[in-house]
């Protein structure tokens, strides 16, 4: 008795193996060559390959606290306090200014902790959360966790530049400068300005003022205009004036290069 027969019914098992078809002739037959070689390759299945989760479990690590060895407390004005448990060597690696706090000598170093008073605490969580992921859209998420006020966003948007300058996080300062560009009009170019002249955003800085050239008698009579400095009316006035300087020279040349190479593609 086999074990293939059970109940009047056999059980059959098959294996197939594909292989190439050498040459038809013209009645669609087969023709095999005599020296034709019968092995056959098995066609492995299909390896699916996760996509990269550092970035998630670096901030799980942030938001859980596992195995943080220091604390940064957030106290600002009257918002509610926040207190982050990090991790140092993150820090220290993401910013300088977190690495020169963090070495030896400085209290920080001693205590494990570090006191924060001239930051929202969701800008600073923010701030976190870039250096964790370097993930533009995981800032982006935290900072609409909050509703904002009309102005709420811009005001959100000031603070993180100012935020990023201080810890020296150049990417996150440059992101920052590209979302304030969206708010140029004639009744916040003077301050951006000033923003940008103060935390060293120069691309910000040129298209304020680029904004107000081109916009000069509706800009001239706002408040805040007044209030610029002397060293920004001066560059404002040369570039009134026509007068701009190498730096800006060269990379205006750079696009309009770029813009005549690209023209040219699309005609050919």
């Amino acid at each position: 008795q086999s074990a293939w027969v059970q109940d009047d019914a056999i059980t059959v098992k098959v294996k197939m193996k594909e292989v190439d078809v050498i040459h038809h002739n013209d009645e669609g037959d087969v023709i095999c060559m005599s020296n034709y070689s019968t092995d056959v390759t098995e066609i492995m299945p299909e390896v699916e390959v996760p996509p990269p989760s550092i970035s998630a479990e670096l901030l799980d690590m942030l938001t859980t606290g596992t195995n943080s060895d220091m604390t940064i407390n957030v106290n600002f004005d009257e918002a509610q306090p926040a207190h982050f448990a990090v991790h140092s060597t993150i820090l220290s690696m993401r910013s300088e200014v977190f690495r020169a706090a963090l070495s030896a000598g400085m209290s920080e170093s001693v205590t494990r902790s570090i006191n924060v008073s001239d930051v929202p605490p969701l800008i600073f969580k923010a701030i976190l959360h870039f250096l964790y992921t370097d993930d533009l859209e995981v800032v982006a998420t935290v900072l609409a966790e909050q509703e904002a006020e009309p102005t709420g966003h811009l005001r959100r948007f000031e603070a993180l530049l100012a935020a990023a300058h201080r810890y020296q996080v150049l990417r996150l300062l440059r992101w920052s400068e590209h979302q304030l560009c969206q708010f140029l009009k004639a009744e916040t170019v003077c301050s951006l300005l000033s923003l940008a002249h103060l935390y060293e955003g120069a691309c910000l800085k040129e298209r304020c003022i680029d904004y107000m050239c081109c916009h000069f008698e509706q800009v001239v009579i706002q408040p805040d205009f007044a209030s610029l400095s002397p060293e920004l009316l001066v560059q404002l006035n040369k570039h009134l004036a026509g007068v701009v300087s190498e730096g800006i020279v060269k990379k205006r040349k750079r696009q309009e290069w770029w813009s005549a190479q690209s023209t040219q593609l699309c005609n050919e």
